[in-house]
């Protein structure tokens, strides 16, 4: 299905802008422009950043179409929005996006932060005050162990259209994160025309928290491994670059994780013709040649522990054979928690078909 069809036969609220090469085609509900350069100006340049609800794609596409060095992972629990979003990232030629059809559970955060991985940016747009109180505070210390950036942006603490109660939106307004540096970048408009006592429009805060001496303990090589406690590392963030037993890290994001999360875009076809380009890079034979030893960068997608002979060996052929079922393997596993949500979702859409509206 092309990108008009799919937002033609999508029925619901546009929140964002919908773009591609640098011209709005959909207008958004929410005024995107000023919030995008906001959010551009705070993030840094060569960084891997995470999206979490990132709705159809709009921040996450866009700073990776602003600035290249990035690589940007929206991440989208329902499945329409975020085959969408990848539609999106198509129509505007990136590589250098990858779109997650998953949820940033409390659960979801907090295996991944334990991991040998780290974004250095997380952007919660608007996402907090749909998850219950009790959840907020476990993806909270999950972004917290992912990222030494952390921006957050939610309804007004009087918009009691917003989901969630007035005291709900005052615990997200307060929210102090331990070791962070907490300030306000922006407030815009809502776009639920609520008002204040002035009868001026209700703004929405957008707050920045930052800790330039990050770091954590990792107790998971990467997201994909069983076992909870097989290292004791410890990553760094020293002058705005992650190090790892004495080596700087490329930009980028660890490729099993990302497909063991659900990855919708790239599409499997792209990512396996991506892989042979490395591989072909290489001599063989290859060791240890798995989803979990590649980085995908801005520049494409780099290998990592493919010389330690001691584990198994393989010619390029092989390993690609074996990558296609390493990726459908993986991949259905992190479907597995969706199935339900994306049920309650398809019930959803037949009913705004039937009635021709969505109340939020």
């Amino acid at each position: 299905m092309n990108l008009e069809k799919s937002l033609k036969k999508y029925n619901r609220e546009i929140y964002n802008d919908v773009m591609v090469d640098g011209k709005v085609l959909i207008k958004g509900a929410r005024e995107c422009s000023s919030r995008l350069d906001t959010i551009h100006n705070a993030a840094p340049e060569n960084a891997a950043i995470l999206d979490v609800g990132c709705h159809l794609g709009h921040f996450a596409i866009q700073l990776a179409y602003k600035e290249r060095g990035r690589v940007v992972v929206g991440m989208e629990g329902n499945y329409q929005r975020a085959r969408i979003a990848g539609e999106i990232a198509k129509a505007n030629k990136l590589e250098n996006v990858i779109i997650l059809n998953n949820l940033f559970s409390d659960k979801t955060a907090l295996r991944w932060g334990k991991s040998c991985e780290a974004f250095n940016t997380i952007l919660l747009l608007n996402v907090l005050h749909h998850c219950k109180k009790d959840q907020i505070i476990n993806i909270i210390e999950g972004a917290k162990l992912l990222a030494p950036q952390i921006i957050i942006e939610t309804p007004h603490i009087n918009e009691a259209s917003a989901c969630g109660t007035k005291e709900h939106r005052e615990m997200i307004d307060a929210i102090e994160i331990g070791g962070y540096i907490k300030e306000k970048l922006a407030e815009t408009e809502t776009h639920t025309l609520e008002k204040n006592g002035d009868n001026e429009a209700l703004k929405r805060p957008m707050y920045l928290f930052y800790n330039d001496n990050w770091s954590k303990q990792i107790t998971r090589p990467h997201y994909c491994h069983n076992t909870p406690s097989k290292h004791n590392h410890k990553i760094d963030f020293l002058k705005g670059r992650f190090v790892h037993r004495n080596k700087t890290w490329d930009t980028g994001v660890n490729l099993g994780t990302m497909v063991a999360l659900n990855m919708v875009y790239p599409t499997k076809d792209t990512l396996l013709e991506s892989i042979e380009k490395t591989l072909n890079e290489h001599e063989e034979p290859l060791y240890d040649v798995n989803l979990w030893n590649m980085i995908y960068t801005p520049a494409g997608i780099k290998l990592i522990d493919f010389k330690d002979r001691l584990e198994e060996k393989s010619n390029k052929d092989t390993a690609l054979i074996k990558l296609a079922k390493q990726h459908d393997s993986l991949k259905k596993e992190g479907a597995k928690p969706l199935q339900v949500q994306n049920f309650k979702n398809w019930v959803k859409h037949v009913i705004v078909g039937i009635l021709g509206k969505y109340r939020a």
